[in-house]
């Protein structure tokens, strides 16, 4: 319910249907990252010094972190819900940005031996369309960008919950109007 809730709210804030979508659990993306290498995630603004310093980091704080281990890493911080989000976007973020080229090839095979745990079905034409579009933005050296989305966090529950406020900030990143779902970027022509 929670992913259907996610993905209406997405569709309404850009006014598009969503058809499709993607949904693993923590522990499952980490298992998906398969032999990779792990990424060099610099952690100065995610964490303070103090925390820095009880990893062992205040020196350096770019940590090797794979991703198999990065959900029992960031929770055994003991962050709050937001900060914790904003550092394993971190983490993601560095993950995607470092092996991009990999992508294509890692990804749908992991897809498909972790079938039995995601939260959502894949067909065989859903991971050759993912590979593809791994393979394309691999080929045309895509930005990678990361946010954390803003919501509520429900402790009880376990539950991170999309906000107004969660909507606000898919709109500026998408640059889509509120409104009328359309574009309204000051920057095209």
């Amino acid at each position: 319910d929670a992913l259907l809730g996610a993905a209406a709210l997405l569709a309404a804030t850009l006014n598009i249907r969503i058809d499709k979508y993607l949904a693993v659990t923590p522990d499952t993306l980490g298992k998906l990252w398969g032999q990779l290498e792990p990424p060099r995630v610099n952690l100065t603004g995610l964490l303070d010094q103090e925390a820095l310093a009880a990893l062992g980091l205040e020196a350096d704080p770019v940590l090797s972190l794979p991703p198999a281990e990065a959900n029992a890493f960031i929770t055994g911080l003991g962050l709050p819900p937001a900060r914790a989000a904003r550092v394993r976007a971190a983490v993601w973020d560095a993950a995607l940005r470092q092996q991009l080229d990999n992508l294509a090839d890692t990804i749908p095979a992991g897809l498909r031996k972790q079938s039995g745990s995601l939260l959502t079905d894949l067909t065989a034409q859903d991971l050759l369309i993912l590979e593809d579009t791994l393979e394309f933005l691999a080929d045309r050296t895509a930005s990678v960008h990361a946010e954390a989305l803003p919501g509520d966090w429900d402790a009880d529950a376990g539950r991170y919950t999309l906000t107004e406020d969660s909507r606000a900030a898919v709109q500026a990143l998408f640059n889509v109007s509120p409104t009328d779902g359309q574009l309204s970027s000051a920057s095209e022509p």
